[in-house]
């Protein structure tokens, strides 16, 4: 998150559920119920930039890559798309807003040599103007109060992606009803509670009631010592421990510290290597 956006960001609203404020308008998180708009945060929001070896693409804002770059490579699979509209429907939802007071003009500049900068975009919210680069903070805000993080997307490498989707070959993805009658069973919340959740609140508490559980139910297995593991380190910390965010390949890569430790590499009398601090 940058200083501009860290700087009038409320994390307390996500955790009560309230927009967050970006110079005087309202930006309302998605519940789960959002379905349809959970859907297009996804593809209006998600794609990262910063991985294009493209100097042009690189210094372009996220809303001109958007438009420009990224609908014409969904277009050779789906030639209707329209970005522009999609993006329109989904902040006037987000905002609580109508159609009729939210508008995005382009302004040319011929004389300009980059390509990016021929066109600068201008969005007004209820006559409210914001700059391509006050998308960018939207952006950040939307992600983040979505239970994602603009570094989480931008940490995308292609190399590691891959490796990703390899080792998580076989695993089925939870589908909508399994979530959230698995969030029903452990919450004791009704169905139509759940789907009035949002997406950060809903992440965020499943995450600690599970926590909770694999507390009450492993620790003490820990304890007596029938539950251990390999390096003796503590496996069920208790549930209110601070929770780090995760980040986008800590299933692929691991600390060297950890690698080392889990190689004896730094034990000499295991036959590994001695390293100096």
């Amino acid at each position: 998150m940058n200083s501009q956006v860290k700087s009038i960001y409320k994390e307390i609203n996500d955790i009560l559920g309230l927009p967050q404020i970006y110079k005087g308008v309202k930006f309302y998180p998605l519940k789960v119920g959002d379905i349809d708009y959970k859907d297009s945060l996804y593809r209006l929001f998600f794609y990262p930039k910063n991985y294009i070896p493209d100097r042009d693409i690189l210094k372009a804002s996220y809303i001109k890559y958007l438009l420009y770059v990224v609908q014409e490579s969904l277009k050779i699979r789906e030639p209707d798309i329209d970005l522009y509209k999609e993006l329109i429907k989904f902040l006037c939802y987000i905002t609580k807003t109508e159609e009729t007071n939210i508008q995005l003009m382009f302004k040319e500049h011929p004389e300009s040599k980059n390509i990016f900068d021929k066109v600068s975009l201008h969005l007004f919210i209820n006559k409210i103007e914001f700059s391509e680069q006050d998308f960018d903070n939207i952006r950040e805000i939307v992600l983040e109060q979505n239970g994602s993080s603009i570094e989480w997307v931008e940490s995308y490498t292609p190399d590691l992606e891959e490796k990703l989707i390899f080792m998580q070959r076989g695993i089925e993805e939870h589908s909508l009803k399994d979530s959230i009658y698995a969030f029903c069973c452990i919450t004791n919340l009704s169905e139509e509670e759940v789907c009035n959740k949002t997406l950060f609140q809903f992440n965020s508490r499943l995450e600690r009631e599970i926590i909770l559980k694999d507390y009450n139910l492993f620790k003490p297995l820990e304890v007596t010592g029938q539950l251990s593991s390999k390096n003796k380190e503590e496996i069920f910390k208790h549930y209110l421990t601070h929770i780090p965010k995760r980040e986008r390949y800590d299933n692929v890569l691991i600390s060297l510290n950890k690698f080392i430790e889990n190689n004896s590499l730094n034990n000499s009398e295991e036959g590994g290597l001695k390293f100096e601090k």
